[in-house]
């Protein structure tokens, strides 16, 4: 570690500091603290640069501007903040970094526009920062960070993740199995480790610690310490431990916009890793493992948010079923916005009864009056809602109150998912949209006592863009109600599980990504159905066990009973008898022959309303005889291969220094095959530039078909980490 006589080159003078700052004006300053004040400045000589000064007022006094000084000018990582220089004249101590743009992570943890695929990066960022830190700086030694928090992981301009504020790191032996220090206890309340402040024993998993604290904050939202809060709130790790306590969930403190966002898998894998950092010390994870974890959580929902695949379909776009695209958390799955009147009360009140016993979650609310903390809830309720059924009345428009919440729900402008569906009951909807009759009146008595009659009067306009064929022309007070009560509770069901088809498909060749695909859709709507079973390797196991033992898999999963056949013929009577009232969900992945469709889940009279048979085939032939909906999921493009090849390689989304050129070329000889480029980054992960080398001359003079048949899977259903012999 540097020596202050040794890093004298990096010191700039105090005038530069003060002309780069206007003179230290408060217009420059951008933060403060205990550590000081920091300066956004403009140098001519260094560009944006943030200026630290510390105050020794509060114990940033010489020990801590030299040891910041003397890590920082040594160890350099592309998720550690860059340390400019320092200027140490008279009384003043001040650092010099480089200016990351977006400021400090824990100013971002509500931001609605910070997607979760951004808050994993900014995670992954920094976990490798840390990891660097604990594993990577040095032969003889690593370093400790003592005060990881939000508040010091900077953000730049692309919205990656630095670790910042070394002033209080402590060097220790690498020497050891578990480098420690006695030391006195330091860092910030609400992320110290429980065992660090009773013993003063620091070790790296006191940073794996406090790093979990913030993967906490990333994922509800919130600081660690919320000083509003004079109850065990007031710390969000008493909330995670009273949660997992009483549910074995966090459902319910995970940020809103991040419910609507993450996926079931994704959740699993980070939710389990950060609150793995928080358990005891000796159960805590190394950062080699959290990065890990975070690459996982990372990747889990890349695949399903089409992050490096994209599933184009083979059929007319229209119909792309909603089970693929990303569901947020809905908390209800109809909300009825009506005015209090009685000419439709029973209509109301027979589609109400008609949808709660089809399970369907609603929520009805007809009340006038709201005080404000009510009125805060409606809209909550409203956005949380997967359907929002609007009931237009002749009187409708003369409610205030309801003209307030279709304005409301017009202004949503990110539905994600959310699906409107405007009801006409004894009024044409070219009434409502057209301001004519009994709307029109309505308007003109509300323009002398309302100052919002304009914004009412476009809610009511836009009301077109939600009609459809369906909705048009339904005057139900002059019709069949029951009928129409019908059509609605249909329609309702149907974007509720996603699409009216019984049967679909993904189609592509091997290593495409069918399965993780499906098997993320699985994770996602299983939970909406009666029973459901994912029939992994349909077509080696079928060759091996028979087709009788997949049978007796999809019976005993779906009926929850251990099931026994003694033919295929009794499993096919089974299915139909027992089955065909429930809602199922069946997955058959990779299937080769009609056989394994015929006998496995034949045609749709053996399953209940609502069910769902998804399969993933290579064979286009099934595709065109069998599916009603076809997926095809495409190769990767150059850049994309590049980048799911390193991360396996490399551990990062780029290739390493040196390795730039012999990754592309190694990675242009796989046509994009996901599966392929994942195993030989696996292969390649750890090795020296000359077994690179070795694995480049082998695949030359080789075509693409015969490097990915080397490559497949054989047909015993067993291989999971098969590398071809030539390679290894």
């Amino acid at each position: 570690m540097s020596s202050i006589e040794e890093v004298m080159h990096l010191q700039i003078p105090l005038q530069e500091l003060s002309d780069a700052t206007n003179g230290f004006s408060k217009s420059n300053l951008i933060g403060i603290g205990g550590y000081g004040e920091v300066y956004h400045g403009k140098s001519v000589k260094h560009g944006n640069i943030a200026i630290k000064i510390l105050d020794p007022r509060n114990g940033q006094g010489d020990p801590e501007f030299r040891t910041e000084i003397a890590l920082l000018s040594v160890y350099k990582h592309e998720n550690i903040v860059s340390l400019v220089g320092f200027c140490d004249e008279g009384e003043k101590k001040i650092l010099v970094y480089r200016y990351e743009t977006n400021g400090s992570l824990d100013k971002h943890l509500r931001n609605i526009n910070l997607t979760w695929i951004q808050r994993l990066k900014i995670c992954l960022d920094a976990a490798r920062g840390l990891q660097y830190l604990h594993d990577d700086v040095g032969a003889e030694h690593r370093v400790l960070h003592r005060d990881v928090k939000s508040a010091n992981i900077l953000l730049d301009e692309n919205w990656r993740a630095k670790i910042a504020d070394f002033g209080l790191s402590k060097i220790g032996p690498a020497n050891m199995p578990s480098t420690f220090l006695i030391s006195n206890v330091c860092g910030t309340i609400g992320y110290i480790d429980p065992d660090y402040f009773n013993t003063g024993y620091l070790t790296q998993k006191s940073d794996v610690y406090s790093f979990g604290v913030v993967l906490f904050e990333v994922l509800c939202g919130r600081l660690a310490r919320d000083r509003r809060y004079k109850d065990e709130r007031q710390f969000l790790t008493n909330l995670i431990k009273i949660h997992w306590k009483r549910s074995r969930t966090f459902n319910e403190i995970i940020y809103l916009e991040t419910q609507k966002q993450i996926n079931r898998a994704s959740l699993l894998a980070f939710s389990t890793i950060a609150y793995q950092c928080l358990m005891s010390a000796n159960e805590r994870p190394t950062m080699k493992k959290v990065v890990e974890q975070l690459q996982k959580a990372l990747d889990n929902q890349l695949v399903r948010g089409g992050g490096y695949m994209q599933f184009p379909l083979c059929t007319n776009s229209k119909q792309l079923d909603r089970s693929l695209v990303r569901r947020p958390s809905w908390k209800v799955d109809v909300y009825l916005s009506l005015e209090n009147d009685y000419s439709c009360k029973t209509f109301v009140d027979n589609l109400y009864l008609a949808l709660v016993r089809r399970q369907v979650i609603m929520y009805r609310n007809t009340k006038r009056y709201y005080p404000e903390k009510r009125k805060r809830s409606r809209v909550e309720l409203i956005e949380e809602s997967r359907i929002v059924i609007i009931i237009f009345t002749p009187n409708y428009a003369c409610s205030s109150w309801c003209l307030d919440e279709l304005e409301f729900i017009m202004q949503i402008d990110d539905r994600k998912g959310q699906t409107v569906i405007p009801v006409f009951y004894g009024v044409e909807p070219s009434e409502v949209i057209s301001l004519t009759g009994s709307y029109g009146e309505a308007l003109a008595i509300h323009e002398s006592k309302h100052d919002t009659v304009e914004s009412w009067r476009e809610a009511l306009v836009n009301v077109a863009h939600l009609i459809s064929p369906l909705d048009a022309g339904c005057d139900m007070a002059n019709g069949n109600e029951s009928e129409h009560i019908q059509k609605l509770v249909v329609r309702v069901l149907n974007t509720l599980l996603g699409s009216t088809q019984h049967s679909e498909d993904k189609c592509g060749v091997w290593g495409s990504g069918k399965s993780t695909l499906v098997s993320s859709v699985y994770d996602e709507i299983s939970h909406e159905f009666e029973g459901c079973c994912f029939v992994k390797d349909v077509r080696a196991r079928s060759r091996r066990d028979g087709l009788k033992t997949l049978q007796e898999e999809i019976l005993s999963n779906v009926l929850k009973l251990e099931v026994t056949l003694t033919s295929l013929e009794q499993g096919i009577d089974m299915m139909k008898t027992r089955l065909c009232k429930n809602s199922v969900l069946i997955v058959l992945d990779d299937v080769d022959h009609a056989d394994h469709i015929e006998m496995l889940v034949g045609s749709e009279n053996w399953f209940g309303n609502g069910s769902r048979i998804i399969f993933t085939t290579r064979n286009r032939d099934l595709v065109n005889a069998r599916s009603s909906l076809a997926h095809t999921v495409r190769m990767l493009d150059d850049e994309e291969a590049v980048e799911l090849f390193s991360r396996r390689a490399f551990g990062k989304n780029k290739p390493s220094q040196g390795f730039e050129e012999v990754s592309r070329d190694i990675v242009s000889k796989f046509g994009g095959h996901p599966s392929a480029l994942i195993s030989l980054g696996s292969l390649l992960h750890d090795r020296d530039m000359s077994d690179w080398m070795s694995i480049l001359d082998r695949l030359v003079g080789r075509s693409v078909d015969e490097i990915l048949w080397k490559f497949e899977t054989p047909d015993d259903g067993l291989a999971r980490n098969y590398f071809p012999r030539f390679l290894t």
